[in-house]
């Protein structure tokens, strides 16, 4: 799944829900997820390089399947 397709998806669950504060979280947190120009995980770089999907963008999209 594309970063733009898991975005959209958490989006679509975050209305469905009445703005859950659940769903906002997961929905931060894929944001702070987001692949930089390299393709590599932004916020996970900041520690060492990992190329996107991350481990935790991983498991989000796992529960969502």
């Amino acid at each position: 799944m594309t970063y733009d397709e898991l975005y959209k998806k958490v989006e679509a669950q975050w209305h469905d829900s009445y703005k859950s504060k659940s769903w906002e979280i997961i929905w931060e947190i894929v944001k702070l997820h987001k692949p930089n120009e390299q393709g590599d995980c932004y916020l996970c770089t900041a520690e060492y390089t990992v190329t996107y999907p991350c481990l935790t963008v991983q498991a989000i999209e796992k529960e969502l399947q």
